[in-house]
């Protein structure tokens, strides 16, 4: 029935939308594959425990679940501050706390970039200069007014005295880092407050994408693991064994395309010879003029004809009106059809000139 073959097109449609949402996805999941698979790598090579990058992996995943930010993201920010703090645990909680810090104060992306630098900049000299301070009060006021209270500062000058503080080493920057840490769990926390500042339908559908790409990852992994299990070594290198193929592949192919490439510009030449021959024979150049000589003559009788039936239609138009007994509004008529017709044969003739006028290598060089 109608009902069953529309039913059945909205669920190819649906499908086909899905498709394309996998489709889109699946960069995000190899990325986030691959950054699942280089960070414990890289944090091992820079000499962390393999118990302390496990546990900084699982906070990080778990941290940006629900929030517009991509693995990829977080994890390059507790890079670089892994050698600052001391821990990559550490170095991801700092991480998570910041982004949430830009986030609850609706920070955007540039402006989560510039406060990130400035505030690695902090940490690595242990040191607050105002033009980071003032980057850290345009990009996430919200954040470090929570700091600033906590801290015991109130009222309107609350940034300002926490600024005093830390220039003046009553607070150090480690402790600064660590206030973060603690304001981004609990209630009211950065947490909750960059869910609740990231709550739309653009974060809705970032959402819904960064769990398609989270799930297709995590299938990127079990496949992974079945290639390593079956003996075939990881994805990637299975990709790596396949490039020499490939290699091998071309080469024996180059040569082929170049033979081929030769017999086919051969024969374009040995056409070209014998067309080029062809147009010089005097018979075979009167021919291709008598065979356009024709089909213009067709073409102007065609025109012609056209002309005589609508001449035609307006004389039989005339007599029928003058049988009704409406003379003169006859005569009115047929002048106005026969005025029409004749400028379309004044055109006709014209265009009929111009290409006579051409001659038969005019056409040729025309069509």
């Amino acid at each position: 029935t109608f009902k069953s073959i529309a039913g059945a097109m909205g669920v190819v449609a649906i499908a086909g939308k899905a498709w394309d949402v996998v489709k889109d996805s699946m960069s995000g999941a190899i990325n986030r594959f691959d950054t699942l698979n280089k960070y414990p790598v890289v944090m091992k090579a820079l000499n962390y425990s393999t118990k302390d990058v496990a546990r900084s992996t699982a906070i990080l995943s778990k941290g940006i679940d629900g929030l517009p930010t991509s693995l990829q993201d977080v994890t390059s920010v507790a890079q670089q501050l892994a050698p600052l703090t001391g821990s990559a645990t550490k170095a991801s909680k700092s991480a998570l706390a910041l982004n949430n810090a830009f986030l609850a104060s609706g920070a955007s992306v540039a402006d989560t970039s510039r406060g990130l630098q400035q505030y690695t900049q902090m940490l690595s000299t242990g040191k607050v200069d105002l033009m980071s301070y003032r980057t850290l009060m345009e990009t996430m006021p919200i954040a470090l007014r929570k700091v600033a209270n906590s801290f015991g500062f109130t009222g309107k000058s609350a940034e300002q005295d926490l600024y005093k503080a830390l220039q003046s080493g009553q607070i150090t920057v480690d402790q600064l880092n660590d206030r973060f840490i603690k304001l981004n769990g609990g209630v009211n926390g950065f947490a909750q407050l960059a869910k609740k500042n990231s709550e739309g339908i653009g974060t809705s559908f970032a959402n819904l994408k960064n769990a398609v790409v989270k799930n297709l990852a995590n299938m990127l992994s079990a496949i992974d693991n079945g290639f390593k299990q079956a003996g075939f070594g990881s994805i990637a290198q299975v990709l790596d064994n396949m490039k020499g193929s490939i290699n091998s592949a071309f080469q024996v192919i180059g040569p082929v395309v170049t033979n081929a490439t030769v017999v086919i510009l051969n024969f374009v030449k040995v056409v070209g010879g014998a067309l080029k021959s062809a147009f010089s024979n005097d018979i075979f150049r009167t021919a291709v003029v008598g065979i356009l000589g024709f089909v213009g003559a067709v073409m102007a009788a065609h025109k012609v004809i056209s002309i005589f039936t609508t001449l035609r239609t307006a004389i039989v138009g005339l007599s029928v009106i003058t049988k009704a007994g409406n003379l003169a509004m006859a005569f009115s008529e047929a002048m106005s059809t026969l005025a029409k017709t004749s400028k379309i044969a004044g055109g006709a003739m014209k265009v009929f000139s111009a290409v006579a006028s051409l001659g038969p290598w005019g056409i040729i060089a025309v069509a």
